[in-house]
């Protein structure tokens, strides 16, 4: 174990544990093997995790813009 490459950043404080089906787990296996030769399937759940993340972050931003963007025509009377 004295051997083992990091593949968290050094500043990577914390750890997660994930339950899932078979299925589920040779799909992300898979998956890492299409991004990298040497799949770490922690690392691809963590970048998965941040992909999605940020996915979500914009679908609100376009949101909250079209909400304002019809409030805004509401009030200036456009219909």
């Amino acid at each position: 174990m004295g051997g083992e490459r990091r593949i968290w950043p050094h500043h990577a404080d914390h750890v997660v544990t994930t339950r899932a089906t078979g299925e589920q787990l040779v799909t992300w296996h898979r998956a890492a093997r299409m991004n990298t030769m040497k799949p770490q399937l922690g690392l691809f759940l963590a970048r998965a995790a941040d992909f999605y993340a940020a996915h979500l972050e914009r679908l609100r931003k376009r949101a909250k813009a079209a909400q304002d963007k019809a409030e805004r025509e509401t009030r200036e009377g456009k219909p």
